[in-house]
């Protein structure tokens, strides 16, 4: 587990938790252990049993009033340091606020884009200035992961057209399982969003009703964006079963064609098999005659194939 303590005054990083302080605090707990965070619950008189629950990496977005605290949870994307994007989309955020402290417990090791400079960072930090400047970190890290989401649906539709391997379909699949997951953690921060403008938990968010409602049409605004992935991904996997389909037809028709051409020949040598009397059976050309017969009407019925585009 590694715990970052930041003095709020004046940005400045702290080697170990103060006993007493009166200045706000931001404190980043990431791959916590239950025996540390015991310690750490102790330290800053949060119960032991909500704060147990950061170690579930199941816990969906949701809201609980604790003595003294805000208990928020959020879902995000998990990118690793070097942008690369695991299979399991979105990890379980935990965050304790009050107006004295903000906590934030990562339950693995991630990274977020550093936001620029503007008005709000300007302003003297609070614990409810960092809450604020988290809030956005989450929304940019939804918007990069819904970047890479398009590029690789557009990899996935030029893939569709070039080949019908099984390669394919796998990675429409699992493009269509990320935004699933995508969306449902969008929805489920939403829910928390709107339940933020309600909460009454030491007045935190009392003038912050519009910095809210503008994170909100954000989130709003990447549900409809991912929403339109899905259809993108269901369209591909329609265009993908259809070229398949036309494929097959096309096959179809081919051996179709195949088998037509080659009866021909095959139905006069078996007339020509029979122990009768036969046009042409006295003839010293016969199997020239008959070749030149059944190599006619190949010809004739290729070239009708082709006319067809059967062949």
């Amino acid at each position: 587990m590694t715990v970052e303590i930041t003095d709020l005054r004046d940005n400045k990083a702290l080697d170990t938790l103060p006993e007493r302080s009166n200045g706000p605090l931001e404190i980043v707990v990431t791959e916590p252990r239950r025996e540390e965070l015991r310690q750490l619950g102790e330290k800053l008189a949060i119960p032991f049993e909500e704060l147990e629950d950061a170690l579930d990496e199941d816990e969906r977005p949701r809201i609980e009033e604790i003595e003294g605290y805000l208990k928020i949870i959020f879902r995000v994307p998990i990118t690793f340091e070097d942008g690369e994007v695991t299979e399991a989309t979105t990890t379980p955020v935990f965050v304790f606020l009050s107006k004295d402290v903000i906590i934030r417990v990562l339950l693995r090791k991630m990274s977020f884009k550093k936001l620029r400079q503007s008005k709000m960072n300007e302003v003297q930090r609070t614990p409810l200035v960092a809450f604020f400047e988290f809030l956005q970190q989450i929304i940019r890290s939804f918007e990069h992961r819904l970047d890479i989401l398009d590029h690789k649906i557009h990899e996935a539709e030029l893939n569709i057209l070039k080949t019908i391997k099984p390669k394919s379909i796998w990675q429409v699949f699992r493009l269509s399982k990320d935004a699933i997951y995508l969306e449902a953690s969008l929805k489920g921060n939403i829910r928390v969003f709107n339940r933020l403008k309600y909460v009454k938990t030491q007045q935190l968010f009392t003038n912050s009703l519009d910095q809210l409602e503008d994170l909100t049409i954000d989130l709003d605004q990447q549900v409809e964006l991912i929403m339109i992935y899905r259809e993108l991904l269901e369209n591909s996997l329609d265009a993908y079963a259809s070229v398949i389909s036309n494929n097959q037809n096309d096959l179809i028709k081919i051996l179709t064609s195949i088998s037509l051409i080659l009866m021909v020949p095959t139905l006069i040598a078996s007339f020509y098999g029979m122990n009768i009397a036969l046009p042409f059976a006295s003839s010293q050309y016969a199997f020239w005659i008959i070749l030149a017969i059944s190599t006619f009407f190949t010809v004739l019925l290729y070239v009708f194939f082709k006319v067809i585009d059967w062949v």
